[in-house]
C-alpha cells in the first residue's frame, strides 16, 4: 500500500511543480542553452533509487542530481541512524523555491528565524525563494526528493558529487561518461 501512496504523492507532487510554478513554454524556450548541465527539450526518466548516489558526507549523506530546463532535481538519502547528527545538518542557506517529499522517515524544516516544520513520511514541502533554512533529519533511514527552481548553481555537472551546504566544495573536474548518466 506505500508503493501506491507514494507513486501517488510524487506523481501529484511533480505535476503540481511542473504545472504551476514554471512558466508556460514558449518558441523560446527551445533555444539552446550556454550552460552544459541543463537538458532543454528531452523527455528524460530518472531512476528515484540508490544507483549511481555519491557519498556527501562520510558515511552519512548520499545523493545525486539532476538537472531540466528550469529546475535541478536531488535525491537525498541518509541511512538509519545518520540524520540526526550535528555534522548532517547542512549550513544555513538559500536558494530558488524550493518543492520537496518527504519519501521515507521525519525531518525538520527550520527557518533562520527559528521557526520548525516538521515533516512525517509521505508530506510535500514549498520554501519560497531566497528563505534562509536549514534542516535536521532524525535517526531512521531519511529519504528527500526535492526540486529547485530556477536550477541550483552550486550543483555540478550530473554524475559528479553534488554540493551540501556547509560542506567543501570540491572541484568535479572529472569529465563524465553521458552513457553512465541516467
Amino acid at each position: 500500500m506505500k508503493t501506491i501512496t507514494y507513486n501517488y504523492f510524487l506523481k501529484s507532487f511533480l505535476l503540481l511543480f511542473f504545472c504551476q510554478s514554471l512558466p508556460a513554454a514558449t518558441e523560446n524556450d527551445v533555444v539552446k542553452t550556454a550552460d552544459p548541465r541543463l537538458h532543454p527539450g528531452e523527455v528524460r526518466i530518472l531512476k528515484l533509487d540508490d544507483s549511481n548516489l555519491k557519498e556527501i558526507i562520510p558515511d552519512t549523506l548520499f545523493m545525486k542530481h539532476w538537472f531540466g530546463t528550469n529546475a535541478s532535481i536531488a535525491y537525498f538519502k541518509f541511512p538509519a541512524g545518520k540524520g540526526g547528527g550535528d555534522n548532517a545538518m547542512p549550513a544555513l542557506h538559500q536558494h530558488g523555491e524550493e518543492w520537496a517529499i518527504q519519501l521515507k522517515g521525519e525531518s525538520q524544516v527550520i527557518e533562520e528565524d527559528g521557526t520548525v516544520h516538521n515533516l512525517v513520511e509521505g508530506d510535500v514541502f514549498i520554501i519560497k525563494p531566497r528563505i534562509w533554512h536549514t534542516g535536521k533529519f532524525g535517526d531512521a533511514e531519511n529519504v528527500i526528493l526535492g526540486v529547485i527552481t530556477p536550477p541550483r548553481e552550486d550543483y555540478p555537472a550530473e554524475g559528479l558529487k553534488s554540493f551540501y551546504p556547509g560542506q567543501e566544495k570540491e572541484s568535479n573536474t572529472a569529465v563524465v561518461d553521458p552513457q553512465g548518466v541516467e
